[in-house]
């Protein structure tokens, strides 16, 4: 369950609000006795001071206190003032019973000399006159002062009367705290409202940004945090709409440069394959009208029938890889997946080129870590691996030699087939040697017969199989690679 900013805001101040509320309970509860009895004691230590000040003052009256002492016994405070010569006491003032009194009714005079004289209170007096004395037993709170020689103070109030006022304070805070508590819940329920409102209204605007969506904004108001975080998402909105609409419109562009791209190469494709087929009869009856004249030409004439028809071979050639590399871009050809010797495929091709190889005195090397049987289309991977060792043929020079290594590759076999590098080859230039018609300086020359369309039909045969190719400058060598499928059981089983 997902509990909403204003649930937990509330949450919060009103568990503050409680925490509050209960340790100012648990406190008076605790202590408020305790504080009313040192506030008692302090309040008749000065009222002690105060009576001995007046006597101090008024040395020849008799009673010069008395008002004070009337005034102070509205206050539940009992007095007790006597003369006390030769341990006889002569009380000159003593709360009466009948009036306000709390504790003469309960402990005469008599029995109160008494009781200070069992608390050694006269002893401690007479050492430390300026001292007050005070303790307290199960009933009252009693305080004892000196005021001049052989004149002493006892004053007593009552710890009912304590413990009364105490209980009536808590009840009366306890209600307070409650009403309190009860207002402040229901003014955080209003203010977390209009506090949290602005953020879910943010919230919600936030979301429909989300879904690409900017028909609403954030109202601004005021100069607070919200109203910051209101411009900045309104900001934020415009922001990204104006780069949406950018995007959009550049999308648009570069979709109708595609378009119109893939109609080019349709075109292309559909031209170079009308030309293609066009070319292929007219040169067929070229080269049997040759051949036909050349058995009844002279020696002159036989030596022109030949160049023509060493040309129409080559336009055959020519138009025979447009028309395999046009048939494998336009997807008009389908896979026969079967599996095969790897070994004997190389073979088979190294002597079909073996002719060549004598021509230019050139050697090879053959080295595999295994007999390979791979799964593929037979007739395509042959025409790559032709392709690939007759591009290392062409362009291997006069007496030197070339490299095949076959070898594991994860879960596949690597044909590597090397041959030394030209000196205009760069690691730029190697992706550029799969398109169409691309040739190096190197590879313009016309004795070479070569015209960019060997390694542009392997690339477009390796990526209908789905499997890696490429190319790259190794010690002076440049390296052609592809990778195959090996072939097991569990194919056939699937």
């Amino acid at each position: 369950m997902r509990f909403k900013i204003r649930s937990k805001l509330l949450c919060v101040l009103c568990g503050i609000i409680l925490v509050d509320t209960l340790a100012i309970w648990f406190l008076g509860n605790s202590y408020i006795d305790s504080y009313y009895k040192y506030r008692r004691d302090e309040e008749l230590a000065e009222t002690a001071q105060h009576i001995k000040e007046i006597t101090n003052e008024n040395p020849l009256e008799r009673r010069p206190w008395f008002s004070y002492v009337k005034s102070a016994e509205e206050q539940y405070m009992d007095f007790l003032i006597f003369d006390y010569v030769d341990q006889r006491p002569s009380v000159l003032y003593t709360t009466d019973s009948s009036a306000s009194s709390l504790v003469s009714n309960k402990v005469s005079y008599q029995l109160w000399i008494n009781k200070a004289n069992n608390n050694n209170v006269f002893a401690s007096l007479e050492l430390a006159p300026d001292i007050l004395f005070s303790h307290e037993d199960n009933d009252s709170l009693y305080l004892y002062a000196k005021l001049k020689d052989n004149q002493f103070l006892f004053i007593s109030t009552p710890l009912d009367y304590i413990k009364t006022t105490s209980s009536i304070a808590i009840e009366f805070y306890s209600y307070i705290l409650i009403i309190s508590a009860c207002m402040a819940f229901i003014l955080i329920f209003v203010a977390s409202s209009t506090i949290t409102k602005p953020i879910v209204k943010i919230s919600k605007i936030t979301q429909k940004i989300s879904k690409m969506q900017f028909d609403e904004r954030c109202e601004v108001s005021g100069n607070d945090e919200l109203t910051d975080l209101a411009k900045s998402v309104n900001m934020m909105s415009d922001q990204i709409k104006n780069y949406l609409d950018v995007l959009i419109e550049k999308n648009e562009i570069l979709k109708k440069d595609l378009d119109r791209q893939e109609e080019n190469e349709r075109l292309r494709r559909q031209f170079v394959a009308n030309v293609s087929h066009d070319f292929k009869t007219p040169l067929a009856l070229i080269q049997a009208y040759t051949e036909v004249l050349k058995e009844d030409a002279g020696d002159i004439d036989q030596e022109t029938c030949t160049i023509i028809l060493s040309q129409v071979k080559q336009m055959n050639i020519l138009v025979n890889q447009l028309l395999s590399l046009t048939q494998l871009e336009s997807g008009l050809v389908t896979l026969q997946y079967s599996f095969f010797s790897l070994h004997e495929v190389i073979s088979s091709v190294l002597r079909n080129l073996s002719i060549l190889m004598e021509e230019k005195d050139l050697t090879y090397s053959y080295s595999k870590d295994e007999e390979y049987i791979v799964s593929g289309d037979y007739q395509q991977i042959h025409q790559v691996i032709q392709n690939l060792i007759e591009n290392a043929v062409k362009y291997t020079p006069q007496g030197s030699s070339f490299h095949i290594h076959v070898r594991s590759y994860y879960s596949r076999v690597r044909i590597e087939i090397s041959n030394p590098a030209n000196e205009d080859l760069t690691d730029e230039i190697l992706p550029h040697l799969f398109d169409s018609f691309y040739m190096t300086d190197r590879t313009r020359n016309a004795t070479l017969k070569s015209y960019g369309l060997g390694l542009a039909i392997v690339k477009a045969i390796m990526e209908l199989h789905e499997q890696s190719y490429g190319a790259y400058l190794e010690d002076g060598n440049v390296v052609f690679y592809i990778t195959l499928d090996i072939y097991s059981l569990s194919d056939d089983e699937e």
